[in-house]
C-alpha cells in the first residue's frame, strides 16, 4: 500500500510539473516565424544579455546568422524591448533576433494570432524585394541613355525633332517615377546598392562615378527640352520651368521655418494646420504661376502636360540630388579619414626621426666636447710641465 501511494505522488509530482512546463507564458506564447527579408542577405542573430538590477533584456554580442526562408520558434519579446525577440536554436539555446525580419509562418494552427503586434512589413513586401535588385536601377539607366541620345539627336538628325519631343519626355518620365517610388518604399534603404558596409570603399566609388553623370544629366535635361519645345511656343511667349522647380525645393525649408516659428510663438497646436497651408501654398504658387505661362505659351494641353512632366521632373531630380550629397559626404569623409590617417603616419615618422637625428647629434656633440676637454687638459699639463 505504501509503494502505491508513493507511485501515485511520483505520477502527481510528474503530471503537475508537466502542467507547469506546458503551462508557462513562454511555451503558450511560443509561434514558429519564418525569416524573411527584401535582401538577399542572412540575417545576424545575437546572444541575449540580461540586466542583473532590471531584469531587463538586451541583444549582446553576434551569434549566428539564419538562412532566408528558415522557421524558428518565437517565445517573446525580449522584457524591456519592443525590437527584439527570443527564439529556440536547433541546438536548444535561446538567442535575440529583430522582429522586422520575421513573418508569421503559415504551418501554425488556424486562428494564431501574431504575438509581435504591429511592425515595420515593408521589408517583406514584393515591391520592395523589386526595388532591392538592379533590375529597376539598370532600368532608370537605360531610360537615361535613351533619353540623352535623343537629346544630341537632332543636331544630327533635324528629322527626329519631332520624335525626340515625346522620347525625351517620357524617358525621364518614367525615370522620374521609378525614383520617386524606390524612396516611397525605401525609405532610407533606397540607395543600398551604394552602401560602403556591402561593397566596400572602391566598390562605391565605382557606383557613385555613374551616378554623378546620370543626376547632372537630369538637372540639365530639362533645359535641353525646353530648347526643343520654344521653337513650338506662340510668340513673344516663353515657356515656364523655374518656378516649379523652386516650389518643390522650398518645401522643406518653408515647412522647417514655419515649425520654428510656431514653436517660438508658442502656437504649437497649430503647427501641423499652419504647415499644411504653407505647403500648399508654396506648392500650388509656383505650379500654378508655370501652368499659366505654359497653357499661354503651348495651348491648354500642351501646356498642363508640360507643366505636369515638370512636377514629377523636379520631385525625382530632387530625390536624386538628395542621394547623391549622402553618398558623395560619405566618400568625402572616408577619403577625409584616409589623409588624415596618412598625414598623422607621415607627421610621426617625422618627428620619431626627428628625434632620433637630434640624439644622435646631441651623442657626437657630447663625444666631440670630451675630446676637446682631453687635448685641453693634455696641453695644459705640457705647459705645466
Amino acid at each position: 500500500m505504501t509503494i502505491q501511494m508513493k507511485k501515485h505522488a511520483i505520477l502527481r509530482i510528474l503530471l503537475i510539473a508537466a502542467l507547469v512546463l506546458f503551462m508557462r507564458p513562454e511555451a503558450a506564447m511560443a509561434q514558429r516565424y519564418v525569416v524573411d527579408n527584401c535582401f538577399p542577405d542572412s540575417i545576424q542573430t545575437y546572444l541575449i544579455t540580461t540586466d542583473t538590477k532590471t531584469g531587463n533584456q538586451t541583444a549582446g554580442n553576434e551569434a549566428i546568422k539564419l538562412a532566408l526562408g528558415e522557421t524558428i520558434v518565437v517565445e517573446g519579446v525580449l522584457k524591456g524591448s519592443d525590437t527584439y525577440v527570443r527564439y529556440v536554436a536547433p541546438d536548444g539555446n535561446r538567442y535575440c533576433i529583430s522582429s522586422r525580419f520575421l513573418v508569421l509562418a503559415d504551418d501554425n494552427a488556424e486562428g494564431t494570432a501574431d504575438i509581435l503586434g504591429e511592425r515595420p512589413m515593408k521589408h517583406h513586401s514584393l515591391i520592395a524585394k523589386f526595388f532591392s535588385r538592379m533590375a529597376p536601377y539598370l532600368l532608370i539607366c537605360v531610360f537615361f541613355l535613351v533619353a540623352i541620345a535623343f537629346s544630341f539627336l537632332p543636331a544630327k538628325v533635324p528629322s527626329a525633332k519631332r520624335i525626340s519631343l515625346y522620347i525625351i519626355p517620357g524617358c525621364i518620365l518614367a525615370a522620374s517615377v521609378l525614383e520617386i517610388a524606390a524612396w516611397m518604399v525605401m525609405e532610407e534603404d533606397v540607395f543600398w546598392w551604394c552602401d560602403r558596409d556591402s561593397y566596400g570603399f572602391f566598390g562605391k566609388l565605382l557606383r557613385a562615378i555613374p551616378f554623378v553623370a546620370f543626376v547632372a544629366f537630369q538637372l540639365f535635361s530639362v533645359v535641353i527640352y525646353r530648347r526643343l519645345l520654344d521653337e513650338y511656343a506662340k510668340e513673344g511667349r516663353r515657356l515656364s520651368m523655374q518656378p516649379v522647380i523652386w516650389c518643390i525645393c522650398l518645401c522643406v525649408p518653408v515647412l522647417t521655418a514655419v515649425g520654428i516659428v510656431c514653436s517660438m510663438c508658442g502656437w504649437s497646436e497649430y503647427t501641423n494646420t499652419v504647415s499644411l497651408i504653407a505647403f500648399l501654398v508654396t506648392i500650388f504658387g509656383g505650379m500654378g504661376y508655370s501652368a499659366v505661362r505654359n497653357i499661354r505659351a503651348l495651348g491648354k494641353r500642351m501646356g498642363l502636360l508640360y507643366t505636369g512632366f515638370l512636377i514629377v521632373y523636379a520631385i525625382g531630380a530632387a530625390i536624386a540630388v538628395l542621394g547623391l550629397v549622402t553618398i558623395l559626404f560619405k566618400l568625402i569623409l572616408q577619403i577625409l579619414i584616409c589623409v588624415a590617417a596618412v598625414l598623422g603616419c607621415a607627421y610621426a615618422v617625422k618627428r620619431i626621426s626627428r628625434g632620433k637625428r637630434g640624439a644622435s647629434l646631441a651623442s657626437s656633440q657630447d663625444s666631440s666636447g670630451k675630446e676637446d676637454n682631453i687635448q685641453s687638459l693634455a696641453i695644459e699639463t705640457e705647459q705645466d710641465e
